[in-house]
């Protein structure tokens, strides 16, 4: 997921630079996408000449509008998988800058 959002967690724990919030809702979000969802992520990155382009919506398409995820895993999948990165992640952050 980090390589995704280009999170390199190594050096910055080991500067003691911690995740932000929005940092982990992003995080959150990549963990919630379905095995699907990814792989279409990872072929329009192998891709290098596709370029996404949003259009820009109307100020109150975009005040009044909901975005919901179709692609979602199931509550457990997500469960599992939140519960395993924090996991990780609190091992990586005490293995590279142990609290004194």
């Amino acid at each position: 997921m980090c390589d995704f959002l280009d999170l390199d967690l190594e050096t910055r724990f080991a500067k003691g630079d911690w995740l932000s919030k929005v940092e982990i809702e992003a995080l959150v979000s990549w963990l919630r996408k379905t095995k699907e969802g990814l792989d279409e992520v990872k072929k329009v990155q192998k891709s290098h000449n596709v370029i996404a382009i949003k259009t820009p919506k109307k100020l109150e398409q975009a005040r009044y509008g909901v975005t919901i995820e179709k692609k979602v895993a199931k509550a457990p999948t997500i469960y599992q998988r939140m519960s395993d990165a924090a996991n990780h992640i609190t091992w990586l952050a005490n293995a590279l800058h142990p609290s004194e």
